[in-house]
């Protein structure tokens, strides 16, 4: 928090400009949720809230329950050589603003991008991690079934901030999460959602969705 700031409440002992600086939040795409086609037997939660559907699955399978017994179905990690035509450019784009900010980053930051930078060029190292979720983000009482690719980044450039906003220790904070702030997060998104696309109207996952996701 700025120094100005916290001289309205406390006395400083030791001026630390970066905590609360350096948030750093795994962005996820809920906008690419797909209503699947009947008759191919596709269980969703959606289709589970059916009366006669859950007695099926009760003699099925019994007792079967948990945090973990239907959160999501599958999770795809992908570098961003994998999914992304322009991986090169962006990487080099990346690389030559590291260059040109390096001496401007807050202590630490320097130090972090340069990690970033070398796992981003790696083809082995993840960018996008792709989860399957068996359920629509907005659920109607239609008892179709719906299924969410949902794309996250999962080294984010982008940095937040969470400060105290006040003396009193039970007041929220500020939280500035930042998304989006550095072009790379925003480029790799993009590029992600648009190979999902290219993936979603391929077989065997087009013949058994509609057309087009359902995008809230």
């Amino acid at each position: 928090m700025p120094r100005n700031r916290l001289c309205t409440s406390w006395r400083i002992k030791r001026h630390l400009p970066t905590v609360g600086a350096n948030v750093q939040d795994h962005l996820i795409l809920t906008a690419f949720v797909f209503e699947m086609r009947m008759g191919n037997e596709i269980i969703t939660s959606d289709t589970i809230r059916d009366p006669k559907f859950q007695s099926k699955l009760r003699e099925a399978y019994g007792d079967v329950g948990g945090l973990l017994a239907l959160v999501m179905t599958g999770l795809t990690f992908l570098p961003i050589q994998s999914f992304s035509e322009r991986a090169a450019a962006l990487i080099q784009a990346q690389t030559e603003k590291f260059a040109r900010e390096a001496e401007t980053y807050p202590p630490g930051l320097k130090e972090q991008y340069a990690v970033q930078l070398e796992m981003l060029k790696k083809e082995n190292v993840p960018d996008i991690e792709v989860v399957v979720f068996p359920f629509s983000l907005k659920p109607d009482d239609s008892g179709r079934p719906f299924v969410g690719l949902l794309p996250s980044i999962g080294h984010p450039f982008s940095r937040g901030t969470i400060h105290v906003a006040s003396a009193d220790p039970k007041a929220q904070p500020e939280i500035e999460p930042n998304y989006l702030a550095e072009q790379i997060d925003l480029e790799t998104l993009v590029d992600a959602f648009k190979f999902l696309r290219k993936v979603t109207d391929t077989d065997p996952f087009k013949i058994v969705s509609t057309c087009y996701p359902r995008c809230y």
